[in-house]
């Protein structure tokens, strides 16, 4: 048997079929943990933006 119909073979079988599931399923949560996180972080920057915005204003009232 030669290397490529073994490989073929074992494709034919399933192969790793169990394993790359649990990579793909591994993959998708840390992916989802990520975005939720990247979420988070951008609402709590756009609070700040909002919150030096407004201290910027209060700071130019100050000043007349």
């Amino acid at each position: 048997m030669t290397v490529s119909n073994a490989f073929n073979n074992k494709k034919l079988e399933g192969g790793n079929n169990g394993r790359d599931k649990k990579f793909f399923l591994e993959f998708l949560l840390f992916a989802a943990i990520y975005l939720g996180a990247l979420s988070v972080v951008r609402n709590d920057i756009k609070k700040l933006a909002e919150k030096i915005s407004d201290l910027e204003e209060k700071i130019e009232n100050l000043n007349k």
